[in-house]
């Protein structure tokens, strides 16, 4: 079809048609060279997107790649680089596209910040529910009993250092408050009251001397053992009476009418006198003076070797509260001297401690139902609701539902450290160690304690939340019987760090290994109440008392103790930890910004992940091309 020459149009003519026909007659040369550097640009009506890009140059190629991203990316604003119509525009979209991504780059980083805070939540829900009944740890608040340690040497002599020191410390105390009052009195009166040749200093003394002789205080007689250092039993001077006895080689004696043979003896008053109990006498040698145990007990202190009184810490000590304290943790030490079976011995046994108990109204087996667990501070110690394996539950809440224990502590064998009468409670989870002088209640004897409970449960995320221990136990801990808890790691620390400065270890922990206890000679939530137990109305065969019921009441009144442990009411809270921020969100708050500021998703990251791999393929191809074309054309040089 024909055309004037003034209505022909470029569309009209096949340009490869028109290339190919020039290379056929050698008019000059083929545009369409893959090898030549220069080629020309094969325009279409569409502005030259069905460009062929495989004909262009390598620098060509990448622009042309660049171009067609422009141009087909889902992300918002660069297409506008593309199809900007002048510099200006394209300056524009620049800054705009600039402030965009810095701003979805400051976002980003608090977004990233916020996830490595790890924040939790806490969820507590009120579960009503029986709650298993947790395990309880009972002991007497006198770890050993006096009559059996008194064999031990390190504890018999700790105990004299410790009478003499307290001895002296009240002494000392005394003269202290008698110079005050002294230095305080002073009164007109004073000058009238002065007798001829009477000093005012010495009126002062003497008037200080009467203040600090308190209502009520009377000298007291012992029998004294010079061979054990016991003075047992102790009377007012006026409830001993002076008689005539037959006496033994051990100096006791029964009082009988004055015969040739007989001695002298201090018998105990008739007034003073048991029902059904012997009256105690002792011999006495009138024509010597009586021994003063203030002053025995001081010149024993002052014969001890002052490098142990050094060790025990008491040296120049006056606080009796302080002297107290050392006193205890020195009979730690040499407690821990001995193998453990000998220190369970020396502590009170299981039957003497606990005499009767109930759980949810029945009785409890004492053999079974309780284990021994040894305390370096309160020597044996005895665990109701040890198996691990059985899960018991009060049935009902109150008192009656709970465990009910009767317990005798034989105040009269207490040691002298041992500073109440009572039992020492602790309530813990029965796979962890009860630690009964950090978490532990003390009853007193003569009460019915009872404690109400309620239950917590946690539920705690691992690391990277906190610092919890998955396993739940760290290498080295001590307890190794037991499960990790707090407690149990800071004295494991501790421990450590005493094996390793001192190369013992302190006796009120475990060691690990061969390591050994310190010597004492080295110089190197819960709810409470009480009420007087037992009442005068409680006239019954308590315990093992066999006396009268009046007699077993005063007995246990100040012996007895009755502890009871309960759950207040039948649920228990549950706190649950979760992660306030975790990753998910944070993918959703990443990808909610890059949307916001550069409207970006996951496709379009993987627009950019295509472009970069192109770009990558076509560097590839362009430099083996190039190696091989050098490669050619040293290869043509040798030949020739």
């Amino acid at each position: 079809m024909s055309h004037p020459i003034g209505d022909y149009l470029a569309s009209d003519t096949d340009i490869l048609v028109a290339a190919d026909i020039l290379g056929q007659y050698l008019y000059g040369d083929a545009n369409n060279d893959n090898d030549k550097e220069t080629q020309c640009d094969l325009l279409t009506e569409d502005g030259g997107h069905m460009m062929d890009p495989t004909r262009l140059p390598y620098r060509e190629k990448i622009k042309w790649h660049l171009k067609e991203f422009c141009y087909k990316t889902s992300s918002h604003g660069i297409p506008m680089l593309g199809q900007a119509p002048n510099t200006v525009y394209r300056v524009i979209w620049m800054v705009l596209l600039t402030c965009c991504g810095a701003m979805f780059i400051y976002q980003a980083f608090h977004v990233v910040s916020k996830y490595k805070r790890m924040e939790k939540i806490t969820d507590i829900q009120l579960k009503f529910d029986t709650a298993p009944f947790p395990a309880i740890t009972l002991c007497n608040l006198n770890p050993y009993r006096d009559s059996l340690v008194q064999d031990v040497e390190a504890v018999r002599k700790i105990i004299k250092v410790y009478r003499a020191v307290m001895e002296k410390a009240g002494v000392l105390n005394v003269d202290v408050q008698r110079e005050s009052l002294v230095a305080k009195i002073d009164s007109p009166w004073l000058d009238g009251s002065l007798k001829q040749g009477q000093s005012k200093a010495r009126l002062k003394r003497a008037l200080a001397n009467m203040l600090l002789n308190r209502p009520g205080a009377k000298m007291c007689k012992c029998a004294f053992d010079r061979e054990s250092d016991d003075a047992w039993p102790c009377y007012p001077e006026a409830d001993w009476v002076l008689e005539s006895c037959s006496c033994d080689k051990q100096g006791l004696c029964q009082k009988q009418r004055k015969a040739s043979g007989s001695s002298d003896c201090y018998c105990q008053s008739p007034s003073t006198v048991a029902k059904d109990r012997p009256q105690f006498c002792v011999r006495v040698d009138t024509k010597r003076e009586i021994l003063k145990l203030w002053e025995y007990y001081g010149q024993q202190l002052m014969e001890e070797d002052p490098r142990i009184i050094e060790a025990l810490g008491l040296q120049n000590m006056t606080d009796e509260v302080a002297i107290v304290t050392k006193a205890k943790e020195s009979i730690i030490f040499a407690m821990s001297e001995l193998d453990e079976k000998m220190r369970q011995t020396l502590s009170m046994q299981k039957h003497q401690l606990i005499h009767k108990c109930s759980f949810n109204g029945q009785a409890c087996n004492i053999d079974n139902d309780f284990k021994l667990v040894s305390d370096p501070t309160f020597g044996n110690c005895f665990t109701f609701n040890h198996e691990r394996h059985l899960n018991k539950s009060s049935i009902r809440a109150g008192p009656s539902y709970g465990l009910r224990v009767l317990m005798f502590v034989d105040a009269s064998d207490y040691l002298p450290t041992t500073e109440a009468v009572g039992i020492r409670m602790t309530i813990h989870d029965k796979d962890e160690f009860p630690f009964p002088d950090t978490f532990g209640y003390s009853a007193p004897t003569g009460y019915i304690s009872s404690f109400g409970m309620k239950m917590q449960q946690m539920s705690r995320l691992p690391a990277p939340y906190g610092d919890c221990v998955p396993d739940g136990r760290t290498t080295g801990y001590i307890y190794a019987d037991y499960a990790y808890s707090t407690e149990g790691c800071y004295r494991t620390c501790f421990q450590e760090m005493v094996v390793r400065e001192c190369g013992c270890g302190d006796p009120r922990f475990p060691v690990l290994g061969h390591v050994q206890h310190c010597q004492v000679f080295n110089p190197e939530q819960l709810s409470y109440s009480e009420a007087i137990w037992p009442s005068q109305a409680l006239n019954i065969s308590l315990g093992k008392c066999d006396m009268t019921p009046e007699e077993c009441n005063e007995e246990y009144q100040e012996n007895g103790a009755m502890i009871e442990v309960f759950y207040e009411q039948l649920n228990y809270e549950v706190y649950t930890e979760s992660e306030a921020y975790g990753i998910v969100k944070m993918l959703a708050d990443f990808g909610g910004q890059l949307g916001l500021w550069s409207g970006v998703s996951f496709m379009t990251v993987c627009e950019f992940g295509t472009l970069f791999i192109e770009l990558l393929i076509l560097a590839a191809h362009h430099h083996i091309a190039i190696y091989r074309r050098k490669k050619m054309e040293k290869a043509q040089a040798d030949r020739f």
